[in-house]
């Protein structure tokens, strides 16, 4: 069975065993078949609309730090309010870089209204996925 433990931003399963598999063939001597696997792992990425940095997880922090908690708001947004999502996200100070320059996109985006459904329901994946990483 595949290992499906992330979502595409289009609510997808993401098949990760296929990209490990890819990724396997890097360590082979011929260098047209590494390049070949390096291609079907950016391929497999691509196609699934992800970036590296949400399939590589950062390092993680020492075991007995506490991880940080998502600055609380007043209350939760409404499912509308993807700006204020976006701000409570951003006031993590150890949000990786990557993540923060694609939120900071979305805010020109949706002052550009060019922010779409779809832009939505990955944002709220993103929240839930750091929301369950930090326990909250």
């Amino acid at each position: 069975m595949a290992d499906v433990d992330r979502e595409t931003p289009d609510g997808e399963a993401f098949d990760r065993e296929a990209v490990v598999a890819a990724l396997e063939g890097l360590d082979q001597a011929d260098d047209a078949a590494a390049l070949a696997a390096a291609r079907q792992a950016a391929a497999l990425i691509t196609a699934a609309g992800l970036h590296w940095d949400q399939v590589i997880a950062p390092p993680s922090a020492p075991e007995t730090a506490e991880p940080e908690p998502i600055p609380p708001a007043a209350e939760d947004p409404p499912s509308g309010d993807d700006k204020a999502l976006i701000g409570r996200l951003l006031a993590i100070k150890t949000l990786y870089e990557g993540t923060r320059h694609e939120l900071e996109g979305y805010l020109e985006d949706i002052d550009a209204g060019e922010f779409t459904a779809a832009d939505s329901r990955y944002l709220k994946a993103l929240y839930k996925r750091i929301a369950k990483q930090r326990k909250l």
